[in-house]
């Protein structure tokens, strides 16, 4: 019987990017979820300049990383296309984002245009983060409490989650 814990913990830096009243959602194009924008941090990189690298290979687009808002630990068994179970243990940072003011927001969807074939950005509301399927759950249900982000006024509060999807 195959061992039901991870092999390894994950670390992601993921931004949140609210513009005009909408927050920038990454999603899978085979899976259909989505997630904040952002990746793995690579062995001696901060989690902010990781953020920074995923934001321009992703989207070509240059970012200011503000303050860390979240820190969610998740555990969750994802199901791989064949059916197969695989133990999965991340752990996001969240950072509030903004564009770097050489690279403005004029055309939301110009502006999140993704430059790999695998995913996919949209401009979601706060009232569609249910429907949109955002993962971990947890993420999108802080995202919906956190009325300061969406204001484009976070307040620098850190929080934590520790949760098993």
């Amino acid at each position: 019987m195959p061992d039901p814990r991870p092999q390894s913990i994950e670390l992601i830096a993921r931004g949140a990017l609210v513009h005009a009243g909408r927050l920038l959602v990454c999603r899978s194009v085979k899976r259909g979820y989505g997630y904040l924008p952002g990746g793995h941090v690579d062995p001696g990189e901060s989690a902010a300049a990781a953020c920074v690298r995923e934001f321009r290979e992703e989207l070509g687009r240059t970012i200011v990383v503000g303050a860390p808002l979240l820190v969610c630990e998740a555990r969750f068994v994802e199901t791989k296309p064949d059916g197969t179970p695989v133990p999965r243990h991340e752990v996001n940072l969240v950072f509030h984002v903004e564009p770097h003011g050489s690279d403005p927001i004029a055309d939301p969807s110009a502006w999140a245009t993704s430059r790999e074939p695998k995913i996919a950005f949209r401009w979601v509301s706060r009232d569609a983060l249910d429907a949109d399927d955002l993962r971990p759950g947890a993420i999108r249900d802080w995202l919906a409490g956190r009325s300061d982000l969406w204001q484009g006024r976070p307040t620098g509060r850190l929080d934590w989650l520790a949760v098993t999807d």
